[in-house]
């Protein structure tokens, strides 16, 4: 497209400009397109001083992808190390707990991004998927339908269809 084909050339002309890939990362993002991110999320860390954003990215789209967690955990500790207090990055440490199977550690992890529930529909999916898998299968279905009332689609809306839906019948 020709989006992708600007983004291309100016990173060809800056590769070094932080805000341009990160504004096509939000875009390939937004677009569904997340795992195409983490190559260009990768170019953009080649050595440090690490830019945390870029590192906060990384590490969310590897662990949405699921796979490489223990790189998501690297990157996600370079981002924390900039802003340790932040909610979008302990939903990012729940994610990866939930994808290693460890929902005890996962809901500990996004207690910090609860307040973002209502804003965020990602947010409420992921708690929604938490509770699923520790059986609280009412918190669940409330948080599914949270995240699913949201205006427009958001990454892994398929998923909390599909998981509503499983938990409704």
């Amino acid at each position: 497209s020709a989006i992708v084909a600007a983004f291309n050339h100016a990173l060809s002309q800056q590769p070094g400009n932080v805000g341009t890939r990160l504004e096509y990362v939000h875009w390939l993002d937004g677009a569904g397109r997340n795992a195409e991110t983490i190559p260009l999320l990768r170019e953009g860390l080649t050595s440090p001083p690490y830019d945390p954003e870029l590192s906060a990215q990384l590490a969310w789209a590897l662990a949405d992808s699921g796979q490489k967690l223990d790189e998501s955990r690297h990157w996600l500790k370079h981002a924390l190390a900039n802003d340790p207090d932040s909610p979008y990055l302990a939903d990012t440490a729940a994610w990866i707990a939930y994808r290693e199977g460890k929902y005890r550690e996962a809901l500990a992890a996004i207690r910090p991004s609860l307040g973002l529930v209502d804003e965020i529909p990602e947010v409420a999916y992921h708690v929604g998927a938490i509770h699923a898998e520790l059986g609280d299968t009412a918190e669940a279905v409330r948080c599914l339908r949270k995240a699913l009332q949201a205006r427009k689609p958001f990454p892994g809306d398929r998923r909390a269809k599909e998981l509503l839906a499983t938990l409704e019948r």
